[in-house]
């Protein structure tokens, strides 16, 4: 700054200290492939409800791509990328522990070019010391490798592999995916699964002018990181599977399997019936009615008096599926509900569902017995108690 300028800012009265303060805190400029070293200090910018941060000034292209990566063992490092800087600050995308351990890393894509503002800070806030900011190159994504998935009586199994230079995700998670076309008939019902070693996620849908639309979607219902996903197409078409690592670091080899389940009845049959001081055995099974996209369920009648209270409780032995509680009734072919649970309240995190209910007025409503998650089948127990 030049002497002249100093002494205008001076007698404007700002002093030398505020104006060299202002540019010590001013975004040092980054570049892509670059990786500076930086410290949060007691005298970096204080930023309300944020603590201290640093800020770096980064230029993009239209359609450029970086990955952004905040190392430190001092704290919990909290990277934000976004437009402006100091108060003017607009974030668009942040990440916290995506680098693994307390590391950041955030991907991002520049719909339009420009100067973007990299804000380091610690997730606490508070926390300050030492830590490197990497800036590399993210690679354009590949045309996404597409194949035909068939759905039939028998078992479908497909072997495949996501690795780098394969298609990814175009949004700040970049996970890589294949995907499958997958034909279906009105009410038909598909099951897919997906195995691998790493953590996978399997994403249902369709592809419209604007992209991919999501229908469904499962991470983990597999077990040990593995996604298995049950879809009924409401209509018949072609739609979508995307199989995909579950983040942006994830690669290796994977089983994807395909098999046609049993078309639910069109309608429900006729409820059972049920009264209080009862228990009723009963088994979940293919083919049953199903609720919403593909919970199978068994439904019964309960009659009782204006102002009585029961205790309806829905069992199942270890190992079983998880129950879920419904009262409510029909009306006009459509499932109304009046009151539902999960939980027995028993806080044991044991699969058993348990609803106290009272009757409004005198009558019969109707309790449906179903599982929480879709296609799970098994025995249970049904009672109704004062």
């Amino acid at each position: 700054m030049t002497s002249m300028k100093i002494a205008a800012a001076l007698a404007a009265g700002v002093s030398a200290f505020a104006l060299s303060a202002a540019y010590a805190q001013a975004p040092q400029t980054v570049g892509v492939g670059q990786t500076v070293r930086g410290e949060l200090t007691a005298s970096d910018r204080m930023i309300d409800g944020e603590g201290r941060v640093d800020e770096y000034s980064l230029r993009l292209n239209a359609g450029q791509g970086i990955v952004a990566t905040m190392s430190t063992e001092a704290f919990d490092a909290y990277l934000m990328l976004g437009t402006g800087a100091g108060g003017a600050f607009e974030e668009i995308t942040s990440d916290d522990d995506s680098g693994g351990d307390t590391n950041a890393r955030l991907r991002f894509r520049a719909d339009e070019a420009g100067v973007y503002t990299l804000r380091a800070r610690s997730l606490g806030g508070e926390e300050l010391g030492p830590y490197a900011l990497a800036i590399e190159a993210r690679a354009a994504t590949a045309a996404p490798k597409t194949a035909a998935l068939a759905v039939g009586q028998r078992e479908t199994i497909v072997n495949g592999a996501l690795a780098n230079g394969g298609s990814r995700v175009e949004d700040e998670s970049d996970q890589l995916y294949d995907l499958y076309t997958v034909r279906l008939e009105a009410n038909q019902v598909a099951q897919f699964k997906m195995t691998s070693e790493f953590d996978n996620r399997l994403r249902f849908g369709r592809t419209t002018p604007e992209g991919f639309e999501e229908l469904y979607s499962d991470d983990d219902s597999g077990g040990d990181g593995d996604a298995q996903l049950i879809f009924r197409a409401e209509e018949a078409g072609e739609y979508v599977l995307r199989a995909e690592a579950f983040d942006g670091e994830a690669a290796g080899a994977y089983t994807l399997s395909s098999t046609r389940l049993p078309s639910p009845p069109a309608r429900p049959g006729r409820p059972g019936s049920i009264r209080v001081g009862q228990t009723i055995e009963g088994e979940l099974e293919l083919g049953d009615a199903v609720a919403y996209n593909y919970t199978l369920f068994d439904h019964y009648e309960l009659r009782g008096r204006a102002g009585e209270t029961v205790t309806i409780e829905l069992k199942t032995d270890e190992g079983g599926f998880d129950p879920y509680l419904e009262v409510g009734g029909w009306i006009a072919g459509e499932w109304a509900s009046i009151a539902e649970n999960d939980d027995d309240g028993e806080g044991e995190g044991g699969l058993n569902s348990k609803l106290e209910f009272t009757f409004k007025d005198g009558g019969t409503v109707v309790i449906r017995a179903r599982s929480l998650a879709d296609g799970k089948t098994g025995a249970y127990r049904l009672s109704v108690t004062r």
